[in-house]
């Protein structure tokens, strides 16, 4: 159910399990990261960890698979936590959890990573640049995030900037900092001081605009959000790619299919979606299920997906895939 957003609740030091004990001696780096990982072996996420290790004080690895029989619990020193979630909580849980452990021990700001992203050596100096210069220019940025590639066919990701009234979604133009509409999770650079103003994220969304509700949210708050496209990171979307009129189209599974429904009808129920964003998406919605409907294998499941998700989604049923 679609319920009002409830304070993060505070979280002892010495209560994560799997964590390594009294691992937070002061930090060199006030800013941590985290890790959402969700079946991966350690091995998969090393070159992640490796780009991370001497950019910030602290990584969480939050562990959505705790019946995975994986090595991430390896992985644990006095630099790198493990956190094995108790049941999938989805990105929405992971997040927040990792939110709590941050802001108990004084971190001041925090990098969100999905398990297949790859940063520059520099990402956190770059955007943390990027997030001091926006303030001393007057402004009140929520969050900044890097330009994003994917390295399967090298494309970079569209940039757009805010949705307005009369539906412009022209891509931005190139420019060291862009206002955009929304930020993914993945590079994403939030300060405590934001989040705390902000909010923790809607865990009945769990996993589909998770990211974008809390965007939405931030700019109905009077905060904006940005992009430095100067600043690139290696990510991957879906499970494979396919080329329509010379676009890509990121592919999911067809349960995918039924959270994106299911989370953009919940959308219309929350008082900071406003009304031409919602029309605007509703379009890119019914395109990209017409086009799976037409272009990808599975038909009949997807269809299945996408009726259960209207269904439960009028009913106002989130949290996790059903």
């Amino acid at each position: 159910m679609i319920e009002p957003l409830e304070p993060l609740e505070s979280i002892e030091p010495n209560a994560i399990s799997g964590a390594v004990l009294n691992p937070f001696s002061p930090a060199h780096n006030a800013i941590w990261a985290c890790i959402i990982c969700y079946h991966v072996q350690a091995a998969a996420l090393q070159p992640l960890v490796d780009v991370l290790r001497d950019q910030v004080g602290k990584i969480l690895l939050l562990d959505n698979s705790p019946e995975f029989e994986g090595d991430l619990a390896a992985m644990a020193n006095s630099q790198l936590l493990y956190l094995p979630m108790s049941h999938n909580r989805g990105t929405a849980g992971a997040m927040n959890k990792a939110w709590q452990l941050a802001m108990a021990h004084g971190a001041t700001a925090m990098l969100s990573f999905d398990q297949d992203s790859l940063p520059t050596a520099a990402i956190v100096a770059q955007l943390s640049f990027a997030l001091t210069s926006l303030q001393q220019r007057g402004l009140n940025p929520a969050a900044v995030g890097p330009g994003k590639i994917d390295p399967r066919n090298s494309i970079p990701f569209r940039l757009l900037p805010p949705v307005l009234p009369w539906f412009q979604q022209a891509p931005c133009s190139a420019a060291p900092l862009v206002e955009v509409d929304h930020l993914i999770t993945s590079g994403c650079l939030i300060s405590a001081e934001t989040f705390k103003a902000v909010g923790p994220f809607r865990e009945e969304l769990f996993l589909e605009y998770v990211d974008i509700e809390w965007s939405l949210r931030a700019r109905s708050l009077g905060y904006s959000l940005y992009a430095d496209p100067r600043t690139v990171m290696r990510h991957t979307i879906g499970d494979h790619v396919i080329q329509v009129g010379g676009h890509p189209l990121a592919v999911h599974k067809p349960y995918r299919c039924y959270l994106l429904v299911r989370n953009h009808l919940l959308l219309w129920f929350l008082p900071d979606t406003r009304l031409y964003w919602l029309l605007r998406d509703l379009r890119q919605v019914l395109l990209k299920m017409t086009l799976l409907l037409a272009l990808e294998p599975n038909r009949f499941e997807r269809l299945r997906s996408i009726a259960k998700g209207v269904w439960h989604g009028l009913h106002k049923r989130g949290g996790p895939a059903r």
